[in-house]
């Protein structure tokens, strides 16, 4: 409800009653009381003109003639007012002001008997016949219930009688009214009549009220007292409603019923009886207006015959009209039969409910192997025909709810049991009444049969590339270290090249240590050491060493979101995935340019995650950008730049395992890695790593840089590989402990059993013919309670517990230092972490 247009309206009647205090039934009294009303009346009609705008269907037109009504009453008033004022008489009995008083009822049962339906509802001919109608039967019954009597009868009788005719008018049209709301097809429909009948029974309400006086003093009722409101409130009231309403969502029905016989009777009753009840109402006026009575009787027939006509060509128009459907209805339902059986793709319909399968096409039929006659009545999961039922049951659900099914893969079995993959595409339909599915199915099989095999090759291609990488990279670390034994075997009396080549071992050793590390984490099997890191201050530590790495002619740009969420990953593992993208897009500006390290807050939903390409579950993510401004790669390059030993470099400038190292860490660290770059462009790197909020428990492997500490205290030592046990025993006895060997679980089970001492340490490979490490490990542990306990191990899939990796135990990858391991050995011995 518009609030300014409520204070006018408070404002309005704030006036009546400072009128009716102040000033009266004066003359001035009466003039200002029949202006508010006038005003009232017409601010009504203004805005009932204005929600006819707004209206659709029979609500234009019913808001027009609802603004008829109170335009009609408010010209009445301006007689009153001329009479009362102006004149300073009542207003004569043969006025047309008191016939337009009466016109109001007649706008009103107008707009009442429009049909409530959705169309556009115009004034058309016959509309207009009915009004034709309506108005002649009003004229004669308001000369032949009021006008003609009041001729001839006193001042009192002649009040009592237009009492009379106006209370039946009102009663007639609130009557009328109730019945429109009880037939409203929707509740907002219904409530449209609730309004009209609130207002309107305020109105009568007045009347009646006003009728009482004017009977009560034998003469018309003076304006200027309180009676005046009871015309104005009804007209403010009538305003108020016509500002605030709109139509609404769900204000038609969905669907149209069919007219009964009741309603149709009722609908037309009044038109087709009309020229009896105007030859009724003549035959009461008597021979002064026959004239009259006889013309109006002559209008009415002919407007009764017109109307019939129109009714007639109309009914033989629909008839046309729906002869003309049933042939486009016949001929549409043929070019369907013949789509829907010649079409290449496999179609059925299905009822919703139980799955009874209507019709099938022969695509589907000669697809599955069965005869039409099989299918036809049985359901599809009776037939066997769903691989998995809940496929059915889920896309079921799916168009219940509203949704749409498009190329939904699905798995069918045929007659002879061979599974085919589809592509289903499903949308609800009516059949003769059922709700059903119309399904297209789209035979995929063969095609998802060639690209496992296209994959299946690649793969190969992939393991055969790899392979050949591996082969390569480790003929050179063992011709190096080959060649540097046979060498120091010569040189037993030179120390200087004795420790020359027991260095060019050692740094083949760590060679092949750093390979090792770099497939682990191409194929995510590393051993990680997550923590709560701020991505922000890990790019910031590495980007003072980055300008040194990259050279003089790259320019370095830094951007850093300041309000970065954490990560958790291995800090090395991720300084390591900065470097290797650094290092790579240095390589793709060889002429030099601009490298961008940039990091971000982003939120993933479905539609980024399509555009980018990958298969990224929504969620908040952390995003860190490096962009180059190099070369570019082609698509050919992009779809490989993540195999290991893939490399557009040349021979010997790189070992394509950077961006599969990349591609790893980044993969096993919970994240994902995309790349856009076009040629002569450059190339972004953007990763993706899960925001976190609370802290991950880290396994630290402490390597300083001080001497290594001797120690003292038993370690049991299981290891299945006996050239390395020797060694490491030899190591440590070196280092001052008392070192028990063991080849297998069972026999470090058997020492356990029968040694009687403390043992201080228990270091055990992970995998070992017999029993596994850990098997062996929570033995010891239930005799010995808190054994500080180290495992190693060459594999890396090998999952190693939470109630294993405790306080008092910790991991070692091989290969390791055996300095490394000895540090570590005196921190768990010493109590230190």
């Amino acid at each position: 409800m518009p609030r300014k247009l409520l204070i006018l309206a408070v404002a309005i009647v704030a006036l009546h009653a400072i009128q009716e205090v102040f000033v009266g039934a004066s003359p001035l009294g009466s003039f200002l009381a029949n202006a508010l009303q006038i005003f009232s009346a017409g601010l009504a009609a203004v805005l009932c003109f204005g929600a006819s705008r707004r209206g659709t269907g029979f609500t234009g037109p019913f808001w027009i003639l609802i603004g008829c009504s109170s335009l009609a009453w408010a010209i009445a008033d301006l007689g009153w007012v001329y009479y009362e004022s102006f004149l300073h008489m009542s207003v004569p009995r043969d006025s047309i002001f008191h016939f337009l008083v009466d016109t109001r009822a007649l706008f009103l049962v107008m707009a009442l008997l429009l049909d409530q339906k959705k169309e556009p509802v115009d004034l058309d001919l016959a509309s207009f016949l009915d009004f034709a109608q309506l108005a002649i039967i009003f004229v004669l019954l308001y000369l032949g219930a009021y006008y003609v009597p009041s001729l001839s009868e006193s001042r009192y009788a002649s009040i009592l009688r237009s009492a009379e005719v106006e209370l039946g008018e009102d009663l007639a049209v609130l009557g009328l009214a109730v019945m429109q709301a009880i037939r409203a097809g929707t509740p907002r429909i219904r409530s449209l009549y609730f309004g009209f009948t609130l207002y309107f029974s305020l109105l009568t309400a007045g009347a009646v009220i006003t009728d009482y006086e004017e009977i009560r003093v034998v003469k018309e009722a003076t304006t200027g007292t309180w009676l005046d409101l009871w015309w104005t409130v009804p007209y403010l009231v009538a305003a108020l409603w016509a500002a605030g309403w709109q139509p609404g969502a769900n204000f038609y029905p969905t669907s149209r019923r069919e007219n009964s016989f009741p309603s149709l009777l009722v609908n037309n009753t009044i038109f087709a009886l009309a020229p009896l009840i105007v030859l009724l109402e003549a035959a009461q006026l008597g021979q002064g207006w026959r004239g009259l009575s006889f013309s109006l009787l002559g209008v009415s027939i002919l407007c009764f015959a017109a109307r019939l006509a129109i009714s007639e060509f109309r009914e033989v128009r629909s008839s046309l009209s729906a002869h003309k459907a049933d042939q486009d209805r016949l001929e549409a339902e043929s070019k369907f039969r013949i789509a829907f059986h010649a079409n290449p793709e496999g179609i059925t319909i299905t009822s919703l409910g139980d799955g009874i399968i209507v019709e099938v096409n022969d695509a589907f039929v000669a697809a599955m192997g069965f005869e039409r006659s099989e299918l036809i009545g049985k359901s599809a999961v009776e037939m066997n025909l769903w691989v998995d039922v809940r496929e059915r049951i889920s896309l079921v659900e799916k168009l219940r709810r509203g949704g749409r099914i498009s190329e939904a893969e699905v798995r069918f079995r045929t007659k002879s049991g061979r599974e085919k993959q589809l592509l289903l595409s499903a949308h609800p339909i009516q059949v003769q009444g059922q709700l059903c599915i119309l399904s297209i199915m789209h035979d995929v099989t063969e095609q998802r049969l060639l690209e496992r095999q296209f994959h299946q090759a690649q793969k190969m291609e992939a393991i055969g590339r790899l392979a050949g990488g591996v082969a390569h990279d480790f003929n050179n670390i063992l011709m190096i270290a080959s060649a540097s034994v046979q060498l120091l075997e010569k040189s037993r009396n030179d120390p200087a090249r004795i420790e020359r080549y027991t260095h060019q071992i050692q740094n083949a050793t760590d060679r092949g240590a750093s390979l090792t590390r770099q497939l682990l984490a191409f194929s995510r099997q590393q051993m990680l050491n997550p923590s709560i890191l701020d991505l922000n201050a890990v790019v910031t530590d590495l980007w003072k060493m980055l300008p040194r790495l990259l050279g003089e002619d790259v320019d370095t740009v830094l951007s850093l979101d300041s309000a970065l969420g954490q990560v958790s990953a291995d800090r090395g593992q991720l300084e390591q995935v900065i470097m290797n993208l650094a290092v790579n897009a240095r390589d793709a500006m060889p002429q030099g340019g601009r490298l961008t390290v940039e990091t971000t807050n982003v939120v993933i939903d479905e539609a980024l995650a399509r555009v980018h390409g990958v298969d990224v579950p929504p969620g908040r993510y952390v995003m860190l950008a490096v962009s180059d401004t190099g070369v570019g790669m082609s698509p050919e390059v992009q779809a490989h730049i993540f195999d290991p030993f893939f490399t557009t470099k040349e021979l010997g400038k790189g070992t394509g395992l950077g961006l599969a190292t990349v591609y790893g860490i980044v993969k096993q660290s919970g994240g994902y890695i995309w790349v856009y770059s076009e040629m002569g462009r450059g190339s972004t790197f953007k990763v993706y790593l899960p925001r976190v909020e609370a802290k991950v428990p880290a396994l630290e492997i402490a390597q300083p840089d001080e001497p290594v500490p001797a120690g003292s205290g038993t370690i049991l030592l299981i290891e299945d590989e006996a050239a390395l046990r020797a060694v490491a025993s030899e190591y440590l006895r070196s280092k001052g402990y008392e070192v028990v060997e063991a080849g297998d679980g069972e026999t470090a089970l058997e020492f356990c059993k029968s040694h009687k001492g403390p043992i201080d340490l228990l270091i055990t490979d992970v995998v070992m013919p017999g029993s596994s490490g850990p098997s062996v490990a929570k033995t010891v542990l239930e005799a010995r309670p808190g054994l500080r306990t180290i495992f190693m191990s060459g594999y890396t899939d090998r999952t190693l517990g939470p109630e294993l990796l405790g306080p008092n135990a910790t991991f070692f990858q091989k290969p390791f230092s055996l300095d490394a391991l000895a540090r570590k050995i005196h921190a768990m011995l010493n109590g230190k972490s």
